[in-house]
């Protein structure tokens, strides 16, 4: 039964990105470069409390490579917030994503398309187990995305926001 379920594990595990086309994840990243202003909502289970946010992200390659590295900020109007940074490393069709925000966590795709990707992060807190669950998608409008986050399955925080490309000003 061990090896059963560890051969189980194993194919999971090298088929979380199974769901990417040829060339999707670089469609997507190409897709989320440049710098983005937005808004959101976040509700925390654990004190029962909703807000608002502001979001922004910045996200570039860097150089040449096949990684982008993204900042994200959110601020409420009381001046609380959150910062994080996102580390997408491509190789081949194996999507890595990192977020600085969660130590030891172990990252895998659930589903993509050249538009969207949804991802979870999952780690343990001591005796917990803590798993985050990740929504982007790009369109013609712009970026929307969601996280929801649950404590040993039990949902203790969610968030949703959507988001414009900002444009810069070109000085000649």
């Amino acid at each position: 039964m061990k090896l059963g379920a560890i051969v189980a594990i194993g194919i999971s595990l090298s088929s979380a990105s199974a769901f990417a086309a040829p060339g999707d994840y670089l469609k997507f990243l190409q897709s989320l470069e440049g710098d983005w202003q937005g808004q959101g909502e976040a509700r925390d289970y654990t004190n029962g409390q909703t807000t608002s946010f502001d979001f922004s992200m910045s996200m570039y390659r860097e150089g040449n490579t096949n990684t982008w590295l993204a900042q994200t900020s959110e601020s409420t109007q009381s001046g609380q917030g959150n910062r994080d940074g996102i580390t997408f490393q491509l190789a081949a069709q194996i999507l890595e994503i990192d977020h600085d925000s969660i130590t030891g966590g172990f990252s895998s795709v659930t589903d993509s398309t050249d538009h969207s990707i949804d991802y979870d992060v999952s780690e343990t807190q001591g005796m917990d187990f803590i798993d985050h669950y990740y929504h982007w998608e790009t369109s013609a409008n712009g970026l929307s995305g969601s996280v929801r986050i649950e404590d040993n399955g039990m949902p203790i925080y969610e968030e949703s926001f959507s988001a414009s490309k900002s444009q810069r000003s070109v000085r000649h």
